[in-house]
């Protein structure tokens, strides 16, 4: 009788084990979450990203006839250039160099850019170059002192040829004008190189 009785138990708790076993169990949530895309599909992410990109607006120049023309905004980029060489021979850099001089030159001409220099302005706007090319070059003469002769040996050149001047007939003025006898301006010293250069750019 016990046995029986302990088949019987033992029948159903079997049942009661397989019974478990054939119910699944609840699958686990999987969380939810909304993606967003922002900017140019290369940026995901679990909330709304809002990308500030920088707009830079440019204003559209168009020149007309009064103002200067295509060559002469080359000899003042020239010019600018010039400005700046000196500079760096004096061992500053050329990226603060250019955005220096384009602005001190757009204030002191009150534009917002060179191209719309008017054609009346220009003359001056080389006369102001030139001013401050000369106020540079005591400073290269102080910290580069071959870059200053050459500076000056340039400048006297582009003078005389530009009047006329030969070889000759400027050796002929050294020794008209300072009393001495070359066959080449790098024997002069920089006192007479720098009278020399003086009144080179006095004459018309």
């Amino acid at each position: 009788m016990t046995e029986r009785k302990d088949k019987i138990v033992n029948f159903f708790k079997e049942a009661k084990r397989r019974a478990k076993k054939a119910v699944p169990k609840a699958a686990a949530p999987t969380p939810s979450a909304n993606f967003h895309v922002n900017g140019d599909g290369n940026i995901m992410a679990g909330r709304d990203v809002n990308i500030n990109k920088r707009v830079i607006n440019r204003v559209k120049v168009e020149p007309t006839a009064a103002h200067i023309t295509p060559a002469q905004k080359q000899t003042i980029k020239e010019k600018i250039g010039a400005l700046v060489d000196i500079g760096v021979t004096a061992g500053k850099s050329p990226d603060d160099l250019f955005p220096h001089w384009w602005g001190r030159l757009q204030r002191k001409f009150r534009v917002n850019s060179y191209l719309v220099l008017r054609q009346d302005q220009y003359a001056d706007v080389l006369l102001w170059l030139a001013q401050q090319k000369a106020i540079l070059r005591p400073k290269l003469r102080r910290r580069n002192n071959e870059a200053w002769r050459k500076e000056h040996y340039a400048a006297i050149w582009a003078k005389t040829h530009a009047l006329g001047f030969s070889k000759p007939q400027v050796y002929e003025l050294v020794a008209l004008k300072l009393g001495k006898r070359v066959d080449s301006l790098t024997e002069l010293g920089e006192r007479d190189l720098k009278k020399l250069y003086d009144i080179v750019m006095r004459m018309r």
